[in-house]
């Protein structure tokens, strides 16, 4: 992967939720929790017609989201 286009995002998941991340990764299903993390974002916003919208923008244009991507992001996961 692509270190300059990576962000970090550190989040509180309950015990259970990383219990089951280590054994996808001790199974061999992923490299690492990251991998796991990143597979179920990408699974999320790929259902999500706000994800849909994004993940076809150029990458030049992720970063700039505008009120209206930002209001929609909100309605569509109920934030």
């Amino acid at each position: 992967m692509v270190r300059d286009r990576e962000g970090i995002v550190a989040a509180r998941v309950p015990r259970d939720f990383v219990s089951a991340m280590d054994e996808l990764v001790k199974t061999g299903s992923f490299k690492d929790r990251s991998e796991v993390v990143r597979k179920a974002i990408q699974n999320l916003l790929e259902e999500s017609t706000v994800g849909e919208r994004r993940l076809a923008q150029p990458a030049v244009n992720r970063t700039n989201t505008s009120d209206s991507t930002s209001e929609s992001m909100k309605e569509e996961f109920s934030l």
